[in-house]
């Protein structure tokens, strides 16, 4: 599943669920950064391709019927990239613009200390489980040997 070109979401750092008053924020905001000739940087031609960028996913995310349709074409790659985000840091594979992977040397937030604390919830009932399913799986394993022995020999060859 090839992931969309552009992230108008991430590009203008709005959740999905923004009302049209934030997205209305977050592209002002977005263009008093990149726009060409506000543009502190010394690549013009960079900021000109991102106010460009910013400019298209403002057209789309401010016009109701627009937004409904692109919602609709990127909501579950997005969505799923957003989760694997929330979960493992640095994993969604959507850059600023949505072009593409992270490189594996990209700096990842530190974990908060209640996501350290769930992580361990979170890995001790999983180890806890994996060991419940082991012991039944054995405990299963044993009552067939056993049941075997006694069909073949009968049970007084057994006792």
């Amino acid at each position: 599943m090839a992931l969309p070109q552009q992230n108008h979401y991430r590009l203008l750092d709005v959740p999905f669920t923004a009302s049209r008053k934030d997205i209305t924020t977050a592209y002002k905001k977005a263009m008093r950064q990149w726009h060409p000739d506000q543009f502190r940087g010394t690549d013009k031609a960079l900021a000109e391709e991102q106010s460009r960028r910013i400019n298209q996913a403002y057209s789309v995310l401010s016009d109701p019927r627009k937004r409904a349709d692109y919602d609709r074409s990127i909501r579950v790659e997005a969505m799923q990239a957003e989760i694997m985000e929330r979960y493992v840091p640095g994993s969604s594979g959507w850059n600023l613009d949505g072009s593409g992977p992270m490189p594996a040397d990209a700096p990842r937030r530190p974990m908060t200390s209640a996501q350290k604390a769930e992580m361990r919830v979170s890995d001790r009932n999983a180890m806890r489980s994996l060991i419940i399913s082991f012991a039944f799986l054995a405990l299963a394993a044993i009552l067939l040997l056993f049941f075997f022995a006694i069909l073949e020999n009968g049970i007084g060859a057994i006792f």
